[in-house]
């Protein structure tokens, strides 16, 4: 008998619109699914249970750092998160390319394109 990991959501964007977009696109693949509008709220919900699954958006205002960053220092520090893809409203060009980045897909995705990225049905 084979137990399946639970699948465990984490979206995190500093415009609550758009992870309520998130929520309602994504929720129902994942057995939990959290979002935080900050990099400091996300490691919180990321020290306190296995993410699996995280969508961060490229620019999260002010003085936060990018999300290829936050991506590339989450993957190393929680080593749980099996895909991670940006979700940008920003020119994807512009975007760099690291290899803990799964996929970068531009604002707003399709719910078919979230899915394929995330590797989740």
């Amino acid at each position: 008998m084979t137990t399946q990991t639970p699948k465990i959501g984490l979206a995190v964007d500093d415009h609550e619109r758009v992870l309520e977009v998130l929520t309602r696109k994504l929720g129902e693949f994942f057995d939990e699914f959290y979002t935080a509008t900050n990099p400091a709220d996300a490691e919180v919900i990321l020290g306190a249970c296995t993410v699996t699954h995280l969508v961060c958006d490229f620019d999260l205002g002010g003085w936060h750092p990018v999300g290829t960053d936050l991506v590339g220092k989450w993957r190393s520090l929680y080593p749980g998160i099996v895909r991670a893809i940006i979700h940008s409203g920003a020119d994807r060009a512009m975007i760099p390319k690291i290899p803990e980045v799964d996929a970068v897909l531009s604002k707003p995705a399709s719910i078919d394109a979230l899915k394929t990225a995330l590797h989740i049905e």
